[in-house]
């Protein structure tokens, strides 16, 4: 992947030719916002203000607009740091990141060429740094919960952050591609075997894994419960099973050949 050239300071907060908005530069790598991810905040919000109108109905409609507004923007700070974590440890170990993007699926840290003396075993330590971070975000969002006194809407924006660090941490640790574990998985197999397309194989398949978990989650739970899954719930189901499937079935098709598999760089894969 190319090195990207540092804008000046003024082009900081602009669109980008694409569209895109560049918050700011860390370390010379673009902090690039995608328009997609303005749907993402719609479809949070769209599941989060049911609820929150349900339990704060007496604050009245500004309190609770300000509540769903707070944690679509605490998710879009979570995913950041979950990105960040990704480029901090990258440079720890010699591989610095040149574009970190959040989109529709989240968020995306994309790496310079690697060094001659890098080895797969940092590559799954910087996939596991991203969930090692939402991970301690639940950890310090329960703590806070415990420890202050705060008034009911501030809980109620600290309740759902905190659990959705903790979904964002277990769903992108599982062991599938395009997920941080699934890189983390293809990396340590390579490390251990020194077989790239092993690996790969291996994590393609724990990608379709994932996605029949997803399917039974969402699906086959509820109907076996007598309830039928709602409409949202379904389209939200088949585009994030969608994403893990295709990206699956590409490496498997390219496994079949060595040659090729060889060539697929995990760059491409897009990390959430």
């Amino acid at each position: 992947m190319p090195s990207l050239t540092p804008a000046s300071a003024s082009a900081a907060s602009s669109p980008t030719a694409r569209g895109e908005w560049v918050l700011g530069r860390l370390g010379g790598a673009p902090i690039v916002v995608a328009p997609t991810s303005a749907l993402l905040g719609l479809i949070i919000a769209a599941s989060w203000y049911p609820l929150v109108s349900q339990v704060l109905g007496d604050f009245g409609i500004a309190t609770i607009l300000g509540v769903v507004l707070v944690t679509v923007l605490g998710v879009g700070v979570s995913v950041l740091l979950h990105e960040l974590a990704h480029g901090a440890v990258g440079t720890l170990l010699g591989r610095r990141p040149t574009r970190y993007e959040l989109y529709l699926w989240g968020g995306l840290t994309t790496f310079g060429e690697a060094p001659a003396t890098w080895r797969p075993w940092r590559s799954a330590a910087v996939s596991l740094s991203g969930p090692a971070t939402n991970l301690a975000l639940w950890a310090g969002g329960r703590a806070l919960q415990e420890a202050a006194d705060l008034p009911i809407p501030a809980y109620v924006a600290l309740w759902a952050l905190t659990w959705v660090n903790l979904a964002l941490a277990i769903f992108n640790a599982l062991p599938g591609l395009p997920l941080d574990g699934g890189h983390a998985l293809s990396s340590l197999i390579e490390q251990a075997t020194g077989n790239r397309v092993l690996g790969l194989k291996a994590a393609a398949w724990g990608g379709l894994g994932v996605v029949a978990l997803i399917l039974w989650w969402w699906v086959g739970r509820p109907l076996l419960d007598g309830h039928r899954p709602g409409t949202f719930s379904l389209i939200i189901m088949a585009m994030v099973a969608w994403t893990i499937g295709a990206t699956s079935w590409r490496v498997l098709g390219l496994g079949r050949g060595t040659r090729a598999a060889q060539r697929l760089d995990l760059r491409t894969l897009a990390r959430p």
